[in-house]
């Protein structure tokens, strides 16, 4: 397996903190000019196990990916902290940006759809899609609390059949309301963090990552062919060894 490049990164917010951020890229460099920005749920960093292989396996798939850590589970200041990110990468010379998918696991989900939908009325050109990793559609227990969204641009979910902050027919008769092109896959028998009992983690991970990059591509290039290049994802330990 080739070696890929991780970077990291000081990223400035508007109040003067910084946060903390990793760019992977690709190891003949970033050509292709995609990418993935990809944040994490309320209760993780940016170095959650799936964000790491799903870093890495975009990588491997010639899109960059710049996953970011922001503690508070204040929705406004996560959606600034993705904002600033976003820009920072617009901006940037060293890895010029040409289309870019907004993601997030869990609240980060909701950040990144949030976003996309302030932005839609912008026709930001730069924004291909957004990727809803357990997108938490209402709270444990409170079906009556619909987190409802309208991101305004493609928008892929990831979610375990069995997750407990998104049950199946409300999730499934929510995003029939999408004014935007969608797809939902379920990872069947999987819960809030896509666990599933006598399933090997990798294997979980294998269907997460193929079904993330071969929507992307489909996405970008409006063919349903599979691409080729999809890599075999494995676990954080064989991904990052040292």
């Amino acid at each position: 397996m080739s070696k890929l490049q991780e970077k990291s990164l000081t990223i400035p917010l508007k109040s003067g903190k910084t946060i903390d951020a990793i760019i992977t890229l690709p190891s003949k460099g970033f050509k292709s000019g995609y990418g993935v920005i990809l944040t994490h749920g309320a209760g993780g960093d940016m170095n959650y196990e799936h964000l790491k292989v799903l870093a890495k396996y975009l990588a491997e798939n010639d899109m960059a990916c710049l996953r970011f850590t922001c503690k508070p589970t204040v929705m406004k200041t996560r959606i600034n902290a993705m904002t600033a990110v976003l820009n920072f990468w617009k901006q940037s010379t060293q890895y010029p940006l040409k289309k870019c998918f907004l993601a997030g696991r869990s609240m980060g989900s909701r950040v990144a759809a949030t976003l996309a939908q302030e932005l839609s009325g912008e026709k930001d050109p730069v924004i291909a899609g957004v990727i809803c990793l357990s997108y938490p559609l209402h709270p444990p227990g409170k079906t009556d609390e619909i987190r409802h969204l309208q991101p305004g641009v493609p928008v892929l979910f990831v979610n375990g059949k069995r997750d407990a902050l998104c049950t199946v027919k409300l999730m499934e008769k929510e995003i029939s309301n999408l004014q935007c092109p969608y797809h939902l896959h379920w990872i069947e028998g999987g819960d809030h963090g896509v666990k599933v009992k006598g399933r090997k983690q990798s294997d979980i991970l294998q269907e997460l990552c193929t079904t993330v990059f071969n929507w992307c591509h489909t996405t970008l290039t409006g063919d349903d062919d599979k691409p080729p290049v999809c890599k075999k994802a494995k676990t954080v330990k064989d991904y990052f060894r040292k």
